[in-house]
Parts: structure tokens; sequence; C-alpha cells
């Protein structure tokens, strides 16, 4: 999208549903979070795989659960990893067309995305970065950022498959796939 802003305006009915669902918000919270404290102890067993840590003091709401994968130890691209625990897994019910949730990566980087590129965002001449009144100079050039490009590129993985009604059954499916998958890499070779 070529735009800056969002429009997040609600209506009533979408105001009304959320109100009740934030009664439910902090055991749902609760639930994300013992969900990725179990998945990421069986994920951790995978020597390639390093599931993503909290800082001390801090809480997590794991809208995503982030692991970093190191092609390295497997020989094996992150792509054809994941293709691989995908076709393991089945799409979670009710959400078939969508597939399974394990990604490569997660957004391109903010300043790799094409407003930011073309330096374009109001109209055709460039604003804000050719107004009168701009007088810096920024570069969205690839390689400001690499650690965040690398991440992208090749060593972020993404999933939802924690997320609650997930019991312990499906996350012990989702870990076993992973584990399946680093158990016989020698034939993604």
């Amino acid at each position: 999208v070529n735009m800056l802003g969002f429009n997040y305006r609600m209506t009533e009915v979408e105001a009304a549903i959320g109100r009740q669902q934030l009664k439910k918000l902090r055991s749902l919270l609760e639930q994300r979070r013992d969900n990725v404290a179990y998945i990421s102890d069986r994920l951790a067993e995978i020597p390639c795989l390093e599931p993503a840590r909290t800082r001390p003091g801090c809480e997590h709401a794991f809208y995503v659960h982030a692991l970093k994968y190191d092609a390295a130890i497997t020989g094996i691209s992150r792509a054809r990893f994941i293709d691989a625990v995908v076709a393991e897994l089945a799409p979670i019910e009710l959400r078939e067309s969508e597939g399974v949730k394990v990604g490569c990566g997660y957004v391109k980087p903010i300043y790799l995305q094409p407003i930011f590129r073309n330096r374009i965002a109001y109209d055709e001449s460039g604003c804000p970065w050719t107004c009168e009144r701009y007088k810096g100079s920024v570069s969205y050039d690839t390689g400001i950022c690499p650690v965040v490009e690398d991440m992208h590129a090749n060593r972020l993985i993404t999933h939802e498959l924690m997320r609650p009604p997930m019991v312990r059954q499906d996350l012990d499916d989702v870990a076993g796939a992973f584990k399946k998958v680093w158990e016989n890499r020698g034939e993604l070779l």
C-alpha cells in the first residue's frame, strides 16, 4: 500500500463485541504464555531452532511465536525446512482455507516497503520527502539494518500454533512436526 496511515475506526457493534472480548483478555494471554512456554521447551530440543525469550521483568503477549533458525546447522534453507514442517501439519479447523500458520520471516522491514523506497506518500510529487520544509536526508537502502534483513530473509520463523484454544495435544503435534523434519533433514538435501 502506498499511503500513510490507516483508518481504525470501528462501529458501535464492533465496539460492543470488543468490550466483551476484553473481559477474557487476561486469561487468553495467560494461556498463550503457557502454551509458548510448553512448545518452546519442546522445540529447544532441536539444535537449529532457538525459541524467543522474554526479558526478565517483562511479559509478552505472543501475537506470534518467533523462532530463530540456523541453516548452517541443518544445511537446508529456512524455506525448505518450513515447507516440510507445514506438510506435516493439518490446517486449523474452520480456518482450512488459510493453510497452516507457520511462515518464513514476518513483515518486510518498514524501510524496504515501497512507500519509503519510492519516496511517494501523499502524491506523485514525493511529499513529504520533497516538501520545502523538509531539510533532511535519509537512506532506505538495503543493508542499513543487516541484522533485521538477515532475520527477515533467512532466520526468522513465526507461527500462530500456540494460541487458544490449542491444548497440549495440539502443541505436541506442532512440536512433533518440527522434530520429524529435524530428524529427517537428510531427505531434504
